[in-house]
Parts: C-alpha cells; sequence; structure tokens
C-alpha cells in the first residue's frame, strides 16, 4: 500500500508539475515588472534628464499611431491631428513611454467592449498643446479614479499590471512641465488629456 501510494503522489506530482512551473515563470514575471518599474520610476522623480528637444507633435504621434496600430489589430485605432503645425519641448522617449502605456491601458479597457475603438487625439488650446487618449471600455469608478495615481494600485490581474503605469506616466508629464487630466463614465470609456506648453519660437 505504501509503495502504491508513493507511486500516485510522483504520478499527481508529475501532472502537476509542468503547472507549477507555469505558476512560478508568470509570479517571477510579475517580480521582474514591478522591480523594472520601481527603477524607471525611481529616474522619472530624480533624474535631471537634459535631453530634451523642440518637436513636430503630429509627426510623432503618426509614428506612435503606425506603431500601436499594427499591434492592436482587432481594435479601432483612430489618429486625429491639427492642420497646424504644434511645437513642442521635451523628451521624445517620455512621450513615446506616456502613450505608449497609457495607449495599452486603454486597449485592456476595451478588451470585452463588442465594438472597441482608441482614439488618439491633438489640439492646440490657447498656447498649449493637449494630446488624449479616449476609449470606449469599462471606465473607471468614482471612487478608483481617485486612487489611479498611487504606487501600485491597480484593478487589473496581478498577471496583466502591476499598478507603477500611471505612477511613472505621472512623475515624466511632471518632469516634461505637462499635466494630466482623466474623465470616465463606467461602460461608456474613459480620455485621458495630457497638456504641454508650446514651445517658444
Amino acid at each position: 500500500n505504501n509503495l502504491d501510494n508513493a507511486t500516485k503522489l510522483e504520478k499527481d506530482l508529475l501532472t502537476e508539475m509542468p503547472k507549477i512551473f507555469d505558476t512560478i515563470s508568470a509570479q517571477a514575471k510579475v517580480i521582474g515588472e514591478i522591480v523594472n518599474n520601481l527603477r524607471i520610476y525611481s529616474r522619472a522623480s530624480s533624474e535631471k534628464d537634459k535631453t530634451t528637444e523642440v518637436i513636430n507633435i503630429s509627426e510623432n504621434l503618426d509614428k506612435i499611431y503606425q506603431l500601436v496600430k499594427r499591434l492592436n489589430k482587432t481594435i479601432n485605432i483612430q489618429l486625429n491631428l491639427p492642420s497646424e503645425n504644434i511645437f513642442i519641448k521635451l523628451n521624445t522617449q517620455h512621450l513615446s513611454q506616456i502613450l505608449m502605456n497609457l495607449i495599452q491601458n486603454a486597449a485592456h479597457a476595451v478588451a470585452n467592449t463588442p465594438s472597441p475603438q482608441i482614439i488618439l487625439s491633438c489640439f492646440k488650446e490657447n498656447n498649449n498643446c493637449v494630446i488624449s487618449v479616449e476609449d470606449n471600455g469599462c471606465g473607471i469608478t468614482k471612487e478608483n479614479l481617485e486612487k489611479i495615481w498611487q504606487p501600485f494600485f491597480t484593478t487589473k490581474s496581478a498577471d496583466i499590471g502591476t499598478g507603477l503605469g500611471l505612477s511613472i506616466i505621472l512623475e515624466l508629464i511632471k518632469k516634461n512641465n505637462g499635466k494630466i487630466d482623466v474623465k470616465s463614465i463606467v461602460n461608456q470609456g474613459t480620455t485621458f488629456s495630457i497638456t504641454f506648453p508650446i514651445a517658444n519660437n
């Protein structure tokens, strides 16, 4: 009986082993992502990054749009650009990181929407450039809207999000003399609007 029990236990272990390894691998991936995001968050908060340049925002948004459109083929992604050229001064790597993160969040939000849509827009408002990322996804509750900028706050499952993305975005936007606003209606969608000052001629 002891031998039979040992054999059964061994078979059970062998059966469960792939699941155990998958779980360990997934947890290691999440831990790695948290550590990497903490490094980015730390740099965004403290570094004196001088690699800023004056850019034509339409050209940069078009590059980001072309990339995310290829990565999200099941989502209707639209781009609305101003008729006039708008120039702003910032770190282009930061801009890409900010928008890619917001668009990734939007993609998660529309995952269960029958006709998923994300709209990337840009327009001039007084002496500012406003960039918005709008989706028609699940929306954010009023209670959670007050928490989304807190490090490690997330409504996603552990294998999808670490809760550091929006904290990093906020730091990067501040670092580039910008500000961000969010409006959301549950089951209708969310719009993040980023405002940067227009560069002096």
